[in-house]
């Protein structure tokens, strides 16, 4: 069995582990993300990895998270992956990520409108940055992130929420990366998985592109970047 991905030390449930694999949609999804989840079930297949596919279709994704993650922990599920459907990646974006053993991990993205920010957020001066390899994030976006088991079972639910009484609407990946670290997990990027995955959309660029400057808050060019909101303290980071 190819273990490439999959660390020396790790035992022997890391070697065969079981992850769900929740895919959250509305309506549609894009083709490339179906072929993408294929491409990785295979790769998965051939290292040892058992993936359960599980789709969520529906207009409240942070609804379709907690029941999907629900349903997927019931079946025995050691791992949860999020897969959004509007994401493309790499076949051994799964393998790579569940390499690492650590509770919480995925890629970061872009968003798919001018300016083009990045997901993730960090502050600068507690979380170092690097090329390459795992950095920390205070949040990333849910559309390529793996979580452990037992995150659920330590952070209570609903996992994901909107929250809309705030001056912001707060989204269900704010939520969630809010509630985990305030419970005492990490929050990683792992870059090398970041830098093959894409955002998709009718306008969309690669993680390669460099950044633009920032707007202000309340520039209209911020706000549809935020899905009508001005961006205020959730800023991606630079």
């Amino acid at each position: 069995m190819a273990d490439t991905y999959i660390p020396t030390k790790a035992t022997t449930r890391l070697l065969h582990p079981k992850v769900g694999v929740c895919c959250v949609s509305g309506p549609f999804m894009y083709s490339r993300t179906a072929f993408c989840m294929q491409a990785q079930s295979i790769h998965s297949a051939s290292i040892g990895i058992r993936e359960m596919p599980l789709m969520q279709e529906g207009f409240d994704p942070a609804a379709g998270r907690n029941a999907g993650a629900r349903i997927l922990l019931d079946h025995g599920a050691e791992w949860v992956l999020f897969i959004d459907s509007d994401m493309q990646f790499a076949p051994t974006a799964l393998a790579q990520l569940i390499s690492h053993d650590v509770d919480i991990v995925g890629a970061d993205y872009r968003y798919r409108g001018p300016p083009y920010q990045k997901m993730g957020t960090y502050d600068p001066n507690t979380m170092p940055q690097a090329e390459s390899g795992l950095v920390e994030r205070e949040y990333l976006g849910l559309g390529l992130f793996l979580v452990k088991a037992e995150v659920f079972s330590k952070v209570s639910p609903p996992w994901f929420a909107r929250v809309y009484d705030t001056p912001e609407m707060m989204t269900e990946d704010v939520f969630f990366c809010g509630r985990a670290r305030d419970a005492g997990y990490k929050v990683w990027c792992d870059l090398e998985v970041t830098k093959e995955t894409l955002h998709l959309g009718v306008s969309y660029v690669s993680w390669h592109v460099p950044d633009r400057p920032r707007p202000s808050d309340d520039s209209p060019i911020s706000r549809r970047a935020n899905g009508g909101k001005p961006i205020g303290n959730h800023a991606p980071g630079p």
